[in-house]
């Protein structure tokens, strides 16, 4: 089977086994993840839903495990070439392999590449008269990569071992094999008056390279206000304790000036991730102590009626995160850089490489950084229009240019409950920068015992369309309610 294209967009997925929000999307709720969210799931979207469900309002208790998603987003998937590569429409069938170098280049700058991934290891709520509680256990990984026309020219056509065999002329990179020898002389004495973290700043632009790994442990809670036959007032708050094992971020900072900062525990260095080995062993077990520490909160309040309807809002993720790493110097950066990419097959190693700060700076000094994590602010409300199909929509909105940050998001969607024992949801969303989607879901129920499964998709754009916006899913296999 050929290696296609597609390989290049889900790198960071192989990277490390991802926290803007799509792929943290609950199971049921088609693209009205706040509005919907309910019991355990509520977590990080509306605590107050733990005792204000509009999805399952009957809901006592809920218990889960194998639970969690991965998604990717990239403005390259709104390319038809790359689509007709993947499944050999005519006229398409090699327009992503067999490229040249400057071809490559052009497939990747500025193209925005978008991965996560989140799983629930434990999940448990229970539900009282007026108040309700709820505890998560989860592990979340995202990474970002935005390369500038320079730093893709080195990446895939292979940078020297001396920073000296290439220079800079008005903002642009040039190789000095490609220069009269004539010339050599005068160019050398130029570019030794040029620091290497300038040669490295200009080189990387407006690249921008970034992922991060968290574990989290979250406990909410909510009460109920106010009279059963009337408007109701519900009001929740979520503590959430981070553990994180790495953290990487390449950009400009406020003045422009290039900031590199990175954190890793011993047993999830970048290189490693191809051969991670989790030793029983108590030196084993060390290597993968954590090396960042935050918190952040919730907090949400729902006005809700018996008869099913209900509006809300809430602040999310608000916080902060100490990682304890190193800032990088550029002053010796790309000495160790010699490899190349000509196809995808390559351009696994390719990215992989990208996220290695040994790739782009050799040396850097100890700092513990304070990171300020991307509060979110939420706004939603649902109607059950029939005893089997209930209406929603919701919208939530925080910094995109923070890591993990989307943006605006808008949603609507439809729930049917089709069978006693099986539901459906669909929706269709809009995300800031990256377009339209139409998720769809499926939750099965065993009515006997409880035990719930389901199945999500983030996008089926594909099914009438010639591109595919948004390649996600979500999944639950062991889930008991009651």
């Amino acid at each position: 089977m050929h290696q296609r294209a597609l390989i290049l967009l889900l790198t960071p997925l192989l990277v490390a086994s991802a926290s803007a929000q799509f792929a943290n999307e609950p199971i049921g709720v088609g693209a009205t993840p706040f509005a919907l969210a309910s019991d355990y799931r509520a977590l990080g979207w509306n605590p107050s839903a733990l005792t204000a469900s509009g999805l399952n309002p009957d809901l006592v208790g809920a218990a889960a495990s194998i639970e969690g998603g991965f998604g990717l987003q990239s403005s390259v998937l709104g390319r038809e070439d790359l689509w007709g590569d993947v499944f050999n429409r005519t006229g398409y069938e090699d327009a992503w392999r067999g490229l040249t170098r400057e071809e490559w280049v052009e497939r990747l700058v500025d193209e925005d590449i978008n991965t996560q991934g989140n799983f629930t290891v434990a999940g448990t709520f229970r539900k009282g008269k007026r108040w309700g509680f709820a505890y998560r256990s989860r592990q979340h990984f995202l990474s970002e990569v935005r390369f500038d026309g320079n730093a893709a020219e080195v990446l895939l056509g292979g940078a020297p071992s001396d920073v000296f065999t290439s220079v800079l002329v008005n903002d642009s990179l040039f190789s000095l094999a490609d220069i009269n020898l004539d010339t050599l002389d005068l160019l050398n004495q130029v570019v030794s008056l040029i620091p290497g973290d300038a040669i490295v700043g200009d080189l990387l632009g407006e690249t921008r390279l970034g992922f991060q790994y968290l574990r989290s442990h979250e406990l909410g809670i909510s009460k109920q206000w106010g009279a059963e036959e009337g408007w109701q007032l519900h009001t929740g708050i979520t503590g959430r304790l981070l553990l994180g094992n790495g953290y990487f971020e390449v950009r400009a900072d406020e003045n422009g000036e290039l900031d590199a900062f990175g954190a890793f525990s011993s047993g999830f260095q970048v290189p490693q991730l191809d051969s991670v080995s989790l030793s029983p062993t108590f030196e084993g077990l060390r290597q993968w102590g954590p090396v960042g520490q935050g918190w952040s909160w919730d907090l949400g309040a729902t006005m809700r009626h018996p008869d099913g309807h209900w509006v809300s809002a809430a602040v999310t993720n608000m916080g902060v995160m100490e990682w304890r790493g190193e800032r990088y110097s550029v002053d010796d950066a790309l000495q160790n850089w010699a490899a190349s990419a000509t196809g995808p097959a390559q351009i696994v190693q390719l990215m992989t490489t990208s996220l290695n700060p040994s790739t782009w700076f050799e040396s850097g000094v100890a700092e513990v950084r304070r990171v300020s994590m991307p509060g979110r602010v939420h706004l939603g409300g649902g109607y059950r229009a029939t005893e089997n199909v209930l209406l929603a929509a919701d919208a939530s909105f925080d910094n995109r240019d923070r890591l993990g940050g989307v943006g605006s998001r808008m949603g609507a969607s439809m729930v049917m409950q089709l069978l006693a024992n099986w539901r459906i949801d669909v929706g269709i969303s809009h995300t800031a920068e990256r377009g339209v989607r139409f998720p769809v879901g499926s939750v099965f129920r065993f009515e006997n015992s409880g035990f719930e499964m389901g199945l999500r998709a983030g996008d089926i754009q594909a099914i009438w369309n010639s591109i595919q916006s948004d390649v996600s899913t979500q999944f639950c296999f062991a889930r008991w309610t009651w």
